[in-house]
């Protein structure tokens, strides 16, 4: 009587006893919904997504709104230095070529709320708010009698040529200005490849020595830094947009230097 009443005890537990609790997620469940993460509904830029973040590019000034605390990894371009001129004159020397631009990469972690998004145009710096900025590279020397040296950057500017007549090229992020040819001014200094935010581009290089006495103008760094002005008073090309390329020196005579690229900042965060 005994066993035939415990076996019917033990079949009354298992019928009504409740179920488990399920371990791992539920069906259907996944990652978070946009909308639920500290930083995806924040503004400012044009807002891109990609190869594991959420990217903010701001090519002209404007404001990042944060809607929650986190960390933010930065790109931040400044404006090139523009190239010098010449102070005319039939024999006198090319401007040199303008410094690149400062590039910062890092993180920071950030509260939430607004923050001042500068980007800086020609010789000017490029910040967000009062917590880190970049500075913009230095402008090309003025050519008079000889040729003028390039701008300064990270890396150093170039002397003009030795016999007096073309430029040096300026600095650039990656590397110094090349010295001034007798035929041709100097080669801008490269620029720096970025690293951060999916972003591989050049930016920084310097531009290009002038001419002087109708010789030819040197080379922009990296193909963003402008190339000097040519002949007797070609005038220097304008560094990149949104590079920080460093304008080209004008030629001799009455060669105007160009004008150095407008800089750039790119925020971006993880995002699933």
């Amino acid at each position: 009587m005994s066993k035939h009443f415990n076996r019917l005890w033990l079949l009354a537990f298992l019928f009504c006893a409740p179920a488990a609790a399920q371990v791992g997620p539920l069906p259907g469940s996944g990652p978070l919904p946009f909308g639920q993460y500290s930083c995806d509904t924040s503004t400012g830029g044009t807002i891109t997504t990609g190869g594991g973040y959420r990217i903010h590019t701001f090519t002209t000034s404007g404001t990042f709104v944060l809607s929650g605390r986190c960390t933010v990894t930065y790109l931040i371009v400044a404006g090139g230095g523009q190239g010098g001129a010449t102070s005319g004159g039939s024999d006198n020397g090319g401007g040199g070529g303008g410094g690149g631009a400062q590039v910062l990469e890092s993180s920071i972690t950030l509260n939430p709320g607004s923050y001042t998004v500068t980007v800086g145009g020609s010789g000017a710096n490029s910040s967000v708010s009062s917590i880190t900025g970049a500075g913009a590279g230095g402008t090309g020397g003025t050519g008079s009698s000889i040729g003028a040296n390039g701008g300064s950057s990270g890396s150093g500017s170039a002397p003009g040529s030795p016999d007096g007549t073309n430029a040096g090229g300026g600095g650039g992020q990656g590397g110094s200005g090349g010295s001034a040819g007798t035929i041709q001014g100097g080669t801008g200094g490269t620029g720096l490849n970025a690293t951060v935010c999916n972003d591989t581009s050049a930016y920084g290089g310097g531009g290009g020595g002038g001419a002087g006495k109708g010789f030819t103008g040197g080379t922009g760094g990296s193909g963003i830094g402008g190339n000097g002005g040519s002949g007797t008073s070609g005038n220097g090309n304008p560094g990149g947009a949104n590079t920080g390329g460093g304008g080209g020196g004008g030629a001799g005579n009455a060669g105007s230097g160009g004008l150095g690229g407008t800089g750039k900042v790119t925020l971006c965060y993880p995002y699933p």
